[in-house]
């Protein structure tokens, strides 16, 4: 019987460490790597040419992403001009710069962490999070360019919302980086 448990004990601590080295393996930074610059390149300067979201995860102070304004969002846009609520609308001309890409893979799918960090305005410095869904091709046509090829569904920003500025030396300089557009938040 000591036996039995024994053997239960050593299963369950090879099953622990197996399940410990597939997540960590499953979570990579593929900022160098150009295979996952999807239109959101590391180190480049982005700004923003439509107004956006700043959500404030409530279970820690320092955790911010990055949401696109949907139609509604838009139609009730003063509900994101306090500073103390949880979604916080940014400004037209907002600038960030990508810090870094991390790819998390699981086996339902892919998900492309691109982190950034906010260059003007009142959220200056805050570093921020946006996630890309990458999929594989599923379209046999598509298929053909090469089976393993994975597209970008871009979720967070979306490309349509904002324009990519390079990599922007000048901006390392505060006093070099404009402004976005005025906003008036409300306490």
């Amino acid at each position: 019987m000591k036996l039995f448990y024994k053997s239960i004990k050593i299963a369950q601590y090879l099953l622990i460490v197996i399940s410990m080295g597939l997540l960590c393996s499953c979570i990579s930074d593929v900022s160098q790597d150009p295979q996952y610059n999807y239109g959101f390149i590391y180190n480049h300067v982005y700004k923003t040419i439509d107004e956006i979201l700043l959500h404030k995860d409530p279970s820690s102070k320092n955790l911010y992403f990055l949401e696109q304004m949907g139609d509604v969002a838009k139609e009730y846009r003063y509900n994101y001009l306090s500073t103390k609520g949880k979604m916080v609308i940014l400004p037209k001309g907002t600038l960030f710069r990508v810090e870094q890409l991390i790819r998390d893979i699981n086996p339902e799918q892919s998900t492309l962490f691109v982190k950034v960090r906010i260059l003007n305005g009142h959220f200056k410095n805050i570093q921020a999070t946006c996630f890309l869904q990458v999929d594989k091709y599923t379209n046999p046509i598509e298929r053909d360019k090469s089976y393993k090829e994975l597209r970008l569904i871009a979720k967070i920003p979306d490309p349509a919302v904002v324009i990519d500025l390079g990599e922007m030396p000048e901006y390392k300089d505060e006093k070099s980086i404009p402004e976005p557009e005025p906003i008036t938040y409300t306490p």
